[in-house]
């Protein structure tokens, strides 16, 4: 019997994550509330962040705060962020994302817009160039990661240099 010595054991989940770097978007079409179909496609030509997230789940909760100032400093320069709630039952979702108030828009994840994104632990981030290629995928918030990989796409976007407590 042979044995040998590892030096750090892969996380295949994160190894997919970061292996969506680089790859195309999915052609992936969201439904609103509403029953409007909201193809990815159509926000081609600008910065798109997904932020995948739950109502039970306590890191995403604690996440949005964050992501709200990001999503502010950044809508003006261009950033589209759209959240896509994991919930088994979507109107839980709809109805905790209307009492927030969010300035931007939150879709179910269907298994069939989950299935075109790496498996993941949430929260997760996925950011696309105008060009639809991905360019930053992480499962949760790093946020001086995420803000740097914003300030790359949108020049006018100043990363803080750490982020700021509540």
């Amino acid at each position: 019997m042979t044995a040998s010595v590892v030096e750090k054991f892969e996380d295949k989940m994160d190894a997919r994550i970061r292996q969506f770097v680089g790859k195309q978007a999915p052609a992936i079409t969201l439904k609103a509330l509403d029953g409007k179909d909201v193809p990815l496609k159509s926000f081609q030509g600008k910065p798109v962040l997904f932020d995948f997230w739950a109502t039970w789940c306590v890191p995403c909760i604690e996440s949005l705060p964050a992501i709200e100032k990001l999503y502010h400093e950044a809508a003006k320069n261009g950033l589209v962020l759209l959240s896509i709630d994991q919930d088994e039952e979507p109107n839980k979702a709809y109805e905790f994302w209307s009492k927030r108030n969010e300035p931007w828009p939150n879709f179910h994840g269907s298994a069939d817009i989950l299935g075109h994104f790496p498996e993941h632990g949430i929260p997760f981030f996925v950011l696309i160039d105008a060009s639809g290629q991905v360019v930053f995928s992480a499962a949760g918030l790093d946020e001086i990661a995420l803000r740097t990989a914003l300030a790359k796409l949108i020049p006018a976007f100043r990363p803080a240099s750490r982020p700021q407590a509540p």
